[in-house]
């Protein structure tokens, strides 16, 4: 965990001297369960079995310990040399995944819900989900662990996913890490095999969000103390970088305590180190803790194209929306405005505004689920970019095959106008 920190800028002024250690901030995670490793104890706050429904906290395979240590150990064990991310964060651990490492929807699926369920009580914040299978097309259950991986984010909690370790092929990227919602980890592998999901995902969302190393990272080993002398083990995978964004993010909400996951996912992203690679390998670069602690606040994300899909869905269903609601809409998405500086001109709060632009997106949102104008919008310009290029070449092709080629997208066009 020492050269990670290093890596990513771990150390600055907030974190020094335990300024900012994650105290007092709740995060669940969704993994193979958690032991009671000397550097966790006293700060499990809570437990839920979704596989064998058994009251007593375990882990049976090893996985979620691990993940729970970078993001949460204290490094007790080891002199403080293999202390997590947010060493006095709290840890809401629900067992969602068998001893193999693997499991069943429905499991993740009743462990997301008790997350809700418990979300208020327990002052939950981030939820960490180091899990994902690969996209099956239209499959019902795909939608529905994606449909429910969202409720988290809709209900004001930050998701942290992993990228998976599907790729480096385009289109890698695991559910639930490519809902345009979330954040998702990929692993900055560095030297070795590449692995790490990569975007974009089947609707072209740009993804991972960022990128941090991956690769042999030391955390908690669940056979300690009992039954292995070795308090630490490495494991690699995006599984390991995730918990180490969602332990930056619990550094962040301690520091900005009403801050909402909008909010800080805006500010992950402007913070971001650049990556070495394009974008759908790091999305917007490496993570910079330093950065993130003491980034500007922005509502707004600077990425052109989400901008350019919001600007879209604004352009065609504007309208749509009251005088209030593209006043609040306009002040952030097309005029860069921060929470704070539309709050006070709308004599709202912050999260007042968060939760307008969240319905503003919403209503936008679905008034292109039933009408889909923009999808039909950019599916004729893609076409019409596709018989820009076979006009640009078209010395290079048989005449006859080009005209065919023509025709077949002309009449494809016509038939979505």
């Amino acid at each position: 965990m020492k050269d990670l920190k290093r890596k990513i800028h771990y150390w600055c002024s907030d974190t020094m001297r335990n300024k900012i250690t994650g105290k007092g901030v709740v995060c669940a995670v969704l993994d193979t369960g958690i032991t009671q490793h000397p550097d966790l104890i006293g700060r499990i706050v809570g437990w839920k079995d979704c596989v064998q429904g058994k009251k007593t906290i375990y882990d049976d395979n090893g996985h979620g310990t691990h993940v729970a240590g970078i993001l949460a150990g204290n490094g007790k064990s080891g002199r403080g040399l293999y202390s997590g991310m947010a060493p006095e964060a709290q840890i809401f651990a629900v067992k969602v995944l068998n001893q193999r490492g693997g499991g069943k929807i429905r499991d993740v699926i009743n462990g997301i819900r008790y997350v809700l369920l418990k979300q208020k009580e327990m002052k939950i914040r981030i939820v960490n989900i180091s899990i994902g299978t690969l996209p099956h097309k239209k499959d019902p259950e795909d939608e529905l662990f994606l449909f429910w991986v969202e409720r988290l984010w809709d209900a004001g909690l930050v998701v942290v996913t992993a990228a998976g370790n599907k790729g480096p092929k385009e289109g890698s990227v695991t559910i639930p890490g490519n809902s345009r919602k979330v954040i998702t980890v990929g692993a900055d592998e560095e030297l070795g095999k590449k692995y790490s999901g990569c975007g974009p995902t089947g609707d072209c969302i740009k993804k991972p969000d960022l990128a941090v190393p991956g690769n042999r990272i030391y955390s908690c080993n669940y056979l300690y103390p009992v039954r292995s002398p070795y308090a630490y083990i490495p494991k690699t995978g995006t599984s390991m970088a995730t918990p180490v964004v969602s332990g930056a993010a619990a550094l962040v909400l301690q520091k900005y305590p009403d801050m909402c996951n909008l909010e800080l996912k805006y500010r992950l992203w402007n913070s971001c180190e650049k990556g070495r690679y394009y974008d759908q390998r790091q999305g917007h670069g490496n993570l910079h803790v330093e950065k993130f602690l003491e980034c500007q606040e922005k509502i707004l994300d600077t990425n052109e194209n989400l901008l350019y899909e919001q600007t879209l869905l604004y352009d065609f269903y504007g309208e749509l929306l009251t005088k209030h609601q593209k006043e609040i809409y306009e002040q952030a998405v097309l005029e860069d405005y921060s929470l704070s500086e539309i709050a006070r001109d709308a004599g709202i709060s912050r999260q007042g505004v968060h939760d307008m632009i969240r319905r503003c997106n919403k209503s936008l949102e679905d008034y292109e689920a039933k009408l889909h104008l923009v999808e039909k919008f950019m599916s004729v310009k893609k076409k019409v970019h596709e018989i820009d290029l076979l006009l640009e070449n078209y010395e290079e092709q048989d005449e006859k095959e080009l005209i065919k080629k023509v025709k077949k997208l002309s009449g494809e066009i016509i038939e979505e106008l």
